[in-house]
This record gives structure tokens, C-alpha cells and sequence, in this order.
């Protein structure tokens, strides 16, 4: 008797079916992953497409050339004058966005930054300017503004940023805040706000961007390699 062929199994195809959908899941997983590392990657950078890292300045982003960004003009507290940034003034600008009732980032940034003033000494320091700008101005007015920054160093200058010039620029510095004002306590709201440090140069061009975790020294000695390029 003559045996008859065999059927084919069809438990094989189903399997093969079933491992090729692992195959796809897998690749599509290793897409979304590769995908969020290049859009942190452009985040870091989205200063300028130049922008260079050194490994030594993990909290540094240098950019250079510099970037354009839009110039805005805001009271300060030097008896409410108008003082206008983003434009050529002569001076690095060294700049830290927050507000006067913040806890934390705020103080312990202001002093860093007169620990940089220091450290970069007589000449260099009157070639930098040290700005706070305040992202409430409800309660940050130039007159408050002017006895704040007293407590870290008098030649600081605040500025009383309304939210439609802070909207203009956020996207030129990566500024973000919230003011919390639902969250009333003692009479007082919290404000969420970034915390990074930003220079201009003389030209009012970004050319760096200071983490939050960047020391003093780390900063001066930016500056002050900045300014001794110039010198040649």
C-alpha cells in the first residue's frame, strides 16, 4: 500500500507569522528609541546648528559663531529706565531669568553670579553686565527689583518682564514659567521657570548657555577666554 503524502502543517506558518510580528514590535520599539535620542540631541542644540561642546564643560553649551536673537526692551531697576538687550552695547551681558519670592534657584544663581563677578576680576568684570530678568512682574516692579539685587551686589540690574516680550524671546533662550497663582500659600504663589544662565557677547549674539549645575568657576573662565580671544 502506497503511503499518502503528508499535509502540511499549518502550526508552522502561524508561528512564522507570530515571529515576524515580534520582528516588527522590536524594530518599531528601536525606531521610537533612536527617534527621542535625535530629538534630545536637537533640543541641546536648538541654540544653533554650530553649536560646539567641549567634553571638559559637561554644563556648557558654546555657541559659536554666536546667534542673532531678538533685541526687547524692559524697565530696570535703575529708577525704571528702559534698558534694551539683543543690540550691540559694548559689554558681555551675563543673564538669569527668575523672580524676587523664588526659594531656591534664584538666590543661590544671583550669588554664583556675583562669585563670577569676582573671580573675573577689576578689568573684566566692567566688561560684563549682570542682568536678572523677573518673569512676575506683578510683584517684581524695578523698585523691588533695585532692593533685591542689593543683597548680592549693587551694580546688578533687574528687569520687570511683561509676558508679551517674554513670549517674543523664550524660544531665542529656551525660557519657560508658570506662574502658580492657584497655589496661594501665606499669601505668596510659586513660579516654575527654567534655570539656566545665558551670555551675550558684545554684539548682543547668544554665545553660550550655562546649566543650572555650572559653577562659578566654570563661567568665569568662559568669559574670560572670550574675552582674551578678542585681544588676540
Amino acid at each position: 500500500m502506497e503511503e499518502q503524502p503528508k499535509e502540511a502543517q499549518p502550526v508552522q506558518g502561524s508561528q512564522r507569522g507570530v515571529l515576524l510580528g515580534i520582528v516588527l514590535i522590536v524594530v518599531l520599539l528601536i525606531g521610537i528609541v533612536a527617534l527621542l535620542v535625535v530629538r534630545g540631541q536637537l533640543d541641546a542644540i536648538r541654540y544653533a546648528p554650530t553649536a560646539t561642546f567641549s567634553p571638559l564643560q559637561l554644563n556648557v553649551t558654546t555657541i559659536d559663531p554666536g546667534v542673532d536673537v531678538q533685541s526687547f526692551t524692559l524697565p530696570s531697576s535703575i529708577d525704571g529706565a528702559p534698558v534694551t538687550l539683543g543690540e550691540p552695547n559694548g559689554l558681555y551681558t551675563l543673564i538669569f531669568f527668575g523672580y524676587t519670592h523664588c526659594p531656591d534657584f534664584c538666590p543661590i544663581s544671583l550669588g554664583e553670579m556675583a562669585q563670577v563677578k569676582r573671580l573675573l576680576g577689576e578689568n573684566a568684570a566692567a566688561q560684563v553686565g549682570f542682568v536678572f530678568i523677573s518673569v512676575d512682574p506683578a510683584r517684581d516692579t524695578p523698585e523691588v527689583l533695585a532692593t533685591y539685587l542689593s543683597n548680592f551686589d549693587a551694580g546688578f540690574v533687574g528687569l520687570s518682564g511683561d509676558d508679551e516680550t517674554l513670549m517674543g524671546v523664550a524660544s531665542d533662550y529656551g525660557l519657560y514659567y508658570l506662574r502658580r497663582e492657584d497655589e496661594v500659600v501665606n499669601g505668596a504663589y510659586p513660579v516654575d521657570h527654567s534655570t539656566a544662565s545665558y551670555l551675550l557677547d558684545r554684539n548682543g549674539d547668544l554665545r553660550a548657555v550655562f546649566s543650572y549645575e555650572a559653577d562659578a568657576d566654570t563661567i568665569a573662565a568662559h568669559i574670560q577666554t572670550l574675552i582674551a580671544q578678542e585681544a588676540g
